[in-house]
């Protein structure tokens, strides 16, 4: 460029010179005759326009001198800030290290104990004032810990409540007369040990009021799979109030049930047997008293029911309740005593084998009772819809390097009594995280990201914190949240750790797993991982633990399967026989503090665990200049899932091919593997630009799989690869969801099309996530 410049000076100071030539000559020969007088003075103007061209040339050549040397020294402190840039991060890095260190060295058991021990002394449903006052608690903990910005925002909702004056009821009637009845109204304490009791209505939240009588039927489990063995049994639940072992009300008024009643068999929450010294508050098992309490609001929406896409805040239009798609039958919950009355007196046929229970009893059918034509069932609910305000809070940590990504952690606080397991196992764990945090934030630590930590109210009735505060900030979390950790039970068994995530936590699972020690013999050598694998290997590769796809089930779920947002959820879970599951108090009123200290978690070393556990994996998530996610583990899963869609034989009988699938899925490993290889360049962490490309490439690529329109029959789920709620071909395994969901009703209504359209829903979604991990053009 400078040469170019130079050489157009040039030219204009030659042909300046020439110009003067001429002149002069033609003066010369226009004025002989004055010769004398004027030759001498045309001499001086030459010379003195040549001087001053010369003295243009010289300013010109002083000035490229000038920015040659600038574009030097600007290159050299370039490559200097660059290296220094370089030393920053691994003097970053080293440092952060310490820091992390030093917050698992920083946990204290008995916080988390105390804490757990204040929050369940009472119970605390969803908007209640207590829900508020532990709302007030945790925002006023977050900004003693130092936090830059803790918010308690409202949502006013739309919950269910039974009514204290009209307890809901449950009677056998004959002849006018009552043969048996359940009561509505029990009394409940926070310890076996206390006179503190409190008054309590146990229910199913949005269950139908009304007054229904009728006919009995037992229909085991209430699945689909359920009503069609009644139907080859020519038994039908058309007009018949049915009793089950799960809360699967919506699929009982799909079947033309009148009412519903729903209690916890003994072979889940008595596994031991019944007898007093095996249950609370002698055992860890579920005495024959205890009533398990829960939602029945299964429908299309998460959130809000007046609300359904939009926040529940002012300003926004709410469908009216009867509008609200809740269920149509009256349903009431009892206890597996209660059951035992009334399932010892069911007539009709021997229910299969794989029905019977954990009662001693044979179950029958029904329908109706043996030895009396005329005894019906009489079932009352009284439950009322209320709007009511529920909060949650969110604490931040602002981040440095990149402040506009979110990295966040959480769980739910609102439980249907006392709740010590759930959500309270959580709340502590989370406040813990918290506190330390905060102890590292005053010992000069800042995240390179920003950090949230988040209590979510209304999680048991609908999942209604979470999905109205993702709701209310979609376009801001879509954009900036990078990864979801959820700690919803954190602890409900001393038995293994419990993993369900995307595909790309792989790897930081398995770092922190190995990082923190088995809580049950925190001296020894074994790590959780250690156990973890021990117990529970993959059923795909047996030299791993086993990690489950998210299911459908706590406050990840708007994050993950509405946003694309990353996400892990994480406990200690309870395990008998050789075998892990729920808890046997679950969502009972024997979900205590003292059920989680004599029969869990004695010195709270567990809690403890989970706190390094999910703590560790926030500081990693935040922290890290590259995130340490594992795009070719996502691979391999989607491989799986194609592989276990091909098993249909549904899809080649119906001329329906996987072929573009199959390229597709192809054309992705492809693209993992060599992302993988990009990814492993010791010189990126160099770049900065190249960092923050390949981060975006890694967070964006799960949200590839999000398609808009959601899947069949549930617009808020809209994850194409990994979706539990749906008609899966493998019960464990959530794959293709949409693909799955499209054969199952395909067989029932003929709607062949609806298949073929979902495969090219899906095939679209993995050729977009390829297009994702392509380096950029240049690059």
């Amino acid at each position: 460029m400078h040469t170019a410049n130079y050489r157009k000076i040039s030219f204009t100071f030659n042909s300046m010179e020439d110009e003067v030539n001429r002149e002069s000559k033609e003066k010369f020969t226009e004025g002989s005759g004055f010769l004398g007088g004027i030759r001498p003075l045309q001499l001086q103007r030459r010379k003195a326009q040549i001087v001053v061209g010369f003295v243009l040339v010289a300013v010109v050549f002083f000035l490229i001198g000038i920015l040659i040397g600038y574009l030097v020294t600007k290159t050299s402190n370039s490559e200097s800030c660059s290296r220094q840039g370089a030393d920053n991060d691994d003097k970053r890095t080293g440092d952060f290290q310490k820091f992390h260190d030093l917050f698992k060295q920083t946990i204290r058991t008995e916080k988390l104990e105390s804490l757990m021990r204040e929050f369940s002394t009472q119970p605390h449903i969803a908007g209640s004032s207590r829900q508020h006052e532990l709302a007030n608690t945790l925002a006023t903990n977050w900004k003693s810990f130092g936090f830059d910005k803790v918010e308690k925002p409202e949502y006013n909702v739309l919950l269910s409540f039974p009514q204290p004056n009209k307890p809901n009821k449950v009677a056998i009637i004959e002849n006018g007369k009552t043969i048996y009845e359940i009561a509505g109204k029990i009394k409940i304490s926070p310890d076996p040990t206390s006179s503190e009791t409190f008054d309590h209505y146990p229910y199913l939240a949005y269950a139908h009021s009304g007054t229904v009588e009728g006919d009995l039927v037992y229909v085991n489990y209430g699945g689909d799979t359920d009503y069609e063995k009644l139907s080859e049994m020519n038994i039908t639940a058309r007009g018949k109030i049915v009793i089950m072992r799960s809360r699967s009300v919506s699929n009982a008024e799909k079947h033309g049930a009148i009412g519903a009643l729903v209690f916890p068999d003994p072979s889940f929450s008595a596994q031991q047997g019944y007898a007093q010294d095996q249950v609370y508050p002698n055992g860890w098992w579920l005495p024959s008293g205890g009533v398990q309490e829960g939602t029945i609001l299964f429908g299309p929406y998460n959130g809000d029911p007046q609300t359904p896409f939009l926040p529940s805040i002012k300003g926004i239009h709410r469908k009216p309740v009867n509008e609200s798609e809740l269920p149509k039958i009256p349903a009431q919950t009892i206890s597996y005593g209660d059951a035992l009355e009334l399932l010892r007196r069911l007539g009709g046929s021997e229910a299969p084998e794989s029905w019977q229970g954990g009662l001693n009893i044979t179950y029958r059918t029904g329908p109706g009772f043996h030895n009396s034509n005329k005894a019906k069932l009489r079932l009352e609910v009284n439950n009322k819809p209320e709007n009511k305000s529920i909060y949650n809070v969110i604490g931040t940590i602002f981040g440095t390097e990149e402040p506009d990504r979110y990295v966040i952690v959480g769980n739910h606080r609102d439980s249907w009594s006392f709740g010590a397991v759930d959500a309270l196992s959580g709340t502590p764990v989370t406040n813990e995280i918290a506190r330390v945090f905060g102890t590292l934030l005053k010992k000069g630590w800042r995240p390179r990201r920003t950090i949230k930590i988040c209590s979510w109210g209304g999680e048991e009735f609908n999942l209604i914190g979470s999905q109205e505060w993702v709701e209310e900030n979609a376009n801001i979390l879509a954009e900036r949240a990078v990864a979801y950790i959820n700690l919803d039970i954190a602890v409900c068994g001393d038995y293994v750790l419990r993993a369900r995530a995307t595909p790309l936590f792989k790897q930081i699972i398995h770092k922190w797993a190995k990082e923190v020690k088995d809580p049950n013999n925190t001296k020894g050598a074994n790590t959780i991982y250690d156990i973890w694998l021990k117990k529970t290997p993959s059923d795909t590769n047996g030299k791993e633990p086993m990690i489950f796809n998210l299911f459908s089930a706590s406050d990840y779920v708007p994050f993950y399967q509405y946003i694309g947002v990353p996400c892990g959820d994480f406990g200690y879970w309870f395990g008998y026989p050789n075998r892990t599951s729920l808890y046997p108090v679950y969502h009972t009123q024997q979900d205590t503090f003292y059920w989680m200290k004599k029969f869990v978690d004695h010195k709270f070393q567990i809690h403890r665990a989970m706190t390094q556990f999910g703590g560790g994996m926030t500081l990693d998530f935040a922290d890290q200049p590259l995130l340490p996610f594992d795009v070719q583990n996502y691979a391999f899963a989607l491989n799986f899932s194609f592989h276990v869609v091909t098993s249909s034989p549904d899809l080649s009988a119906n001329g329906i091919t996987l072929t573009a699938l199959r390229d597709a899925v192809s054309g992705f490993m492809d693209a993992c593997r060599k992302f993988e290889g990009r990814k492993s360049d010791p010189a990126l962490l160099q770049k900065p630009y190249e960092l923050r490309v390949m981060n975006d490439q890694m967070v964006k690529l799960e949200k590839a799989f999000i398609y808009p329109y959601g899947l069949p029959g549930k617009a808020q789920d809209r994850h194409v690869a990994f979706n539990f709620g749906f008609h899966n071909i493998s019960p464990s395994k959530a794959t293709f969801p949409g693909i799955t969901e499209a054969l199952y009703m395909a067989k029932k209504t003929g709607d062949w099309d609806l298949v073929k359209q979902q495969v090219s829903i899906a095939t679209y979604c993995v050729q977009s996530a390829t297009k994702v991990l392509e380096p950029l053009a240049g690059r």
